[in-house]
């Protein structure tokens, strides 16, 4: 009975210090007004695909995304866009937020990583007003992240892959 009270109390823990919360529950507090939310499902092409590729510099497995459109009365309509991608060798599944066309929110939803890899909030920041373009990099465009050079990497792919995603699939030529 002690090896399973042991158990339960490392796995208790390890929840407590990775703070990982369903993307649905980041979705919801990304829209603090409760405006209509629809989800959607992507489904790319292979010449989508092809030209998020090159347009984010990163690759794109699959030709499937997630993203919920919240539609205000009288406001443009916002995006929200689910990522899930490999950061060493552990899962992390991001939201990111898109306003007017550019990046206005950046949030962690699960980081699998060891806790002490996770990029902090003012680090994240650098991702608002971030709009589609020339493809990001760590160092010119982004401040590196010391001692997690990795997730630092993989944040900037995902913002690329995520701008690339919106500005292919919004426009008038899909």
């Amino acid at each position: 009975m002690s090896k399973f009270l042991s158990l339960i109390l490392i796995l208790s823990s390890l929840g407590a210090v990775a703070k990982n919360r369903p993307y649905t529950d980041v979705v919801a507090e990304l829209n603090p007004n409760s405006c209509p939310v629809k989800k959607e499902n992507l489904f790319l092409t292979k010449k989508q695909r092809a030209l998020i590729e090159k347009k984010s510099e990163t690759k794109v497995y699959g030709g499937l995304a997630l993203r919920y459109v919240i539609r205000c009365k009288d406001v443009e309509p916002i995006f929200l866009y689910v990522d899930s991608h490999i950061v060493r060798t552990l899962n992390e599944t991001v939201v990111i937020k898109i306003e007017d066309g550019k990046v206005s929110e950046y949030e962690v939803a699960s980081f699998n990583e060891p806790p002490e890899y996770i990029a902090p909030k003012k680090w994240l920041e650098q991702f608002k007003g971030k709009k589609p373009g020339k493809a990001l990099r760590v160092i010119d465009d982004i401040d590196g992240l010391s001692g997690a050079t990795l997730t630092a990497g993989s944040s900037v792919s995902a913002v690329n892959k995520i701008l690339a995603l919106h500005e292919v699939t919004s426009s008038k030529n899909k």
